[in-house]
């Protein structure tokens, strides 16, 4: 079981990492031939079953052997164990399953308390990382002096900035985002901090391991759009995101005036924008 836990936790880490890297693409849509190996099968069938809500991932054990997996486990009915056959022959690359898993009517599996545990700490590192991108990319911050953490949902911003206004801004900035209950806002003030706008983004840049231009037309796209998908009250995944000279145009529909306003906000916020135009971000009648 063990074994299985520490690749999921290491192919979410990738995830994540992938996700706010510069250079993020749809890795599926740029190359469709892409070759899983066996040990990214044996993760994508564990992660697809940690999707399902009637199965949980740390009752079996999972092995991937040229394009035939093999389940291992204990369940209490015959048709989640079909299910985890049928779940593990849907991921690419899986071309038969040899189906291990045991039936006891009435088993209860003693890893939920671990399903749980591993659930809260995605979910907390998804938002700490969500968090500190959105420092990182914003114009008025110098978010590589901010250090980012979450424990059960309470993101704790600790470090320097150079005003009251960096720290307050910061601050909402993490309580707009996806995961993100509580703010407890450590940050203290030292005026003395304050550095050109120019060489924060140049230290972003590095930090982030940008190879091109920091404000570059398809940088700024990817940074709005990563905001948006951030941001609570949002429908990033709604919105397309497009930039020309600075200039970022948002597309699509949102549900009222305000998710509008506040997808504006963000974008505007951004290193590198120059200006917003919206006319096409539509408000659902």
């Amino acid at each position: 079981m063990y074994t299985t836990y520490a690749k999921c936790i290491t192919l979410t880490a990738m995830a994540l990492m992938i996700a706010v890297s510069p250079g993020f693409q749809d890795v599926s849509a740029s190359e469709p031939d892409w070759e899983w190996t066996d040990a990214r099968r044996e993760g994508a069938i564990w992660s697809s079953l940690a999707l399902n809500p009637h199965l949980n991932p740390f009752s079996f054990d999972i092995e991937v052997s040229d394009g035939e997996a093999t389940l291992h486990g204990t369940v209490d009915e015959d048709i989640k164990r079909d299910l985890a056959e049928e779940i593990a022959l849907s991921v690419d690359g899986v071309e038969s399953v040899v189906n291990n898993i045991e039936v006891e009517p009435g088993h209860i599996g003693d890893e939920e308390p671990a399903r749980r545990t591993f659930e809260q700490t995605v979910t907390d590192t998804t938002a700490s990382t969500a968090v500190k991108s959105k420092l990182l990319w914003n114009r008025n911050l110098q978010g590589l002096d901010i250090q980012v953490s979450t424990d059960e949902g309470v993101t704790t911003l600790s470090g320097i900035v150079g005003s009251e206004e960096e720290r307050d801004l910061a601050g909402e900035l993490a309580r707009n985002t996806r995961g993100v209950d509580e703010v407890h806002n450590e940050l203290t003030v030292d005026t003395g901090l304050e550095r050109p706008v120019e060489e924060a983004a140049e230290e972003t840049e590095e930090a982030v391991g940008q190879v091109t231009d920091a404000l570059s037309d398809g940088w700024i796209s990817t940074k709005v759009k990563g905001v948006l998908l951030f941001t609570e009250n949002v429908p990033g995944r709604a919105i397309q995101v497009s930039t020309t000279d600075g200039v970022v145009e948002l597309t699509g529909v949102v549900d009222s005036a305000a998710e509008r306003d506040l997808a504006v906000e963000s974008a505007e916020g951004v290193r590198g924008v120059q200006s917003v135009d919206a006319s096409n971000l539509m408000v659902r009648d």
